[in-house]
């Protein structure tokens, strides 16, 4: 008998166990754990790379600079007269006792008669005056001995208007040359809206070598700032005007005073 009281003893205790144990948790949809990703802020994100800019271009002796371009065309940069001229691909470029004018003269000027004698005669130049001589050497006439150019020309003591100084220039080629016709002498402005003269003229002159050529010859006129003159000229034997006639156009274009 005492041992079936002690068994009913246990087993109400464990009942009484039982019925004080926490439910199991309910699993809701609502309950499930989410991903949470996270968000960037401005501060997160890659700073922009920072790109060097080029240094400009250093003024060599002559108070300018040569800059090449990646289309083979050449920035000059005439400090001394505050102006940047882009000269086109395909052209030998020197200034006077520059270092490019040596490597001429040492280079291909030795295989080269004719481009020798033009250098000799460009020595002894003002480089202060004649800024720029240009050669287009593969243009050539085998028969001339006018090899085709363009030069550069600036004088700060001249203050005259560009329609003075074109009536000048067209004067002084009827002195030096026969003038076999005047295609064009004008006013114009750039696109960059500078005022500027054009004269287009076939001439009859001398090479440096003396030999008479007929040429076809263009020549842009401007004032830069009203306080100087500048003048750009080309000249190539007339047979092949076609092919130049336009370069002067595309340089004047370019002209930007940078002062």
């Amino acid at each position: 008998m005492a041992d079936f009281i002690r068994r009913l003893f246990v087993f109400i205790v464990l009942l009484l166990l039982g019925a004080c144990a926490p439910a199991p948790a309910q699993v809701t949809p609502e309950a499930t754990s989410t991903l949470v990703l996270p968000t960037f802020s401005p501060r997160n994100t890659l700073a922009p790379l920072i790109t060097a800019t080029p240094a400009p271009p250093k003024p060599d002796a002559s108070r300018s600079a040569l800059v090449p371009q990646d289309d083979g065309a050449t920035v000059f940069i005439d400090f001394k007269g505050n102006y940047t001229l882009r000269l086109p691909p395909g052209w030998t470029l020197a200034r006077v006792n520059e270092k490019e004018y040596e490597n001429l003269m040492l280079n291909q000027a030795i295989n080269d008669p004719l481009l020798q004698t033009y250098l000799m005669a460009y020595r002894n130049r003002d480089g202060e005056t004649y800024r720029l001589f240009a050669f287009n050497l593969p243009a050539r006439i085998e028969v001339s001995d006018y090899l085709t150019n363009i030069e550069i020309y600036l004088d700060n003591r001249e203050t005259i208007s560009v329609k003075q100084a074109r009536l000048n220039l067209e004067k002084a080629r009827q002195k030096d040359s026969k003038i076999i016709e005047i295609l064009d002498s004008k006013e114009v402005t750039t696109p960059a809206g500078y005022e500027a003269g054009i004269y287009r003229a076939i001439l009859e002159t001398r090479a440096v070598t003396a030999q008479k050529s007929t040429i076809y010859y263009s020549a842009a006129i401007l004032t830069p700032y009203n306080t100087s003159l500048l003048i750009i000229t080309l000249g190539a034997p007339i047979e092949l005007r076609d092919q130049v006639e336009d370069i002067i156009d595309e340089i004047l274009a370019s002209y930007q005073e940078t002062r």
